[in-house]
């Protein structure tokens, strides 16, 4: 109920164009359902708040997955980094007004 509750307001942020943060869980150690997890995301975020456009880091620990794809997004400016101290099993989402 927290993380829904943090998700809530994050997305209220965003869609305020204030700027928000999502840490969530990998649902699967399964690569490619990782990619759909991320992919679905972005998705979700481009159809849903295409405006105001966002600048989105997300981060990803790669000691995690070495070869581990990152979706692109259609509508806001998306950069993926690495790092280590990003819990492995998870991702981190940034979100910020476009700069």
């Amino acid at each position: 109920m927290e993380r829904e509750d943090s998700a809530a307001k994050a997305l209220a942020d965003i869609a305020a164009g204030k700027p928000a943060s999502l840490k969530i869980r990998f649902l699967s150690e399964d690569k490619s359902h990782r990619y759909q997890q991320l992919a679905d995301l972005i998705a979700a975020l481009d159809a849903k708040y295409p405006t105001p456009r966002l600048n989105i880091d997300g981060w990803i620990n790669r000691i995690d997955s070495a070869r581990q794809l990152t979706p692109e997004s259609k509508v806001h400016d998306l950069q993926w980094h690495n790092s280590p101290e990003i819990a492995v099993g998870t991702f981190e989402l940034h979100m910020g007004p476009h700069r």
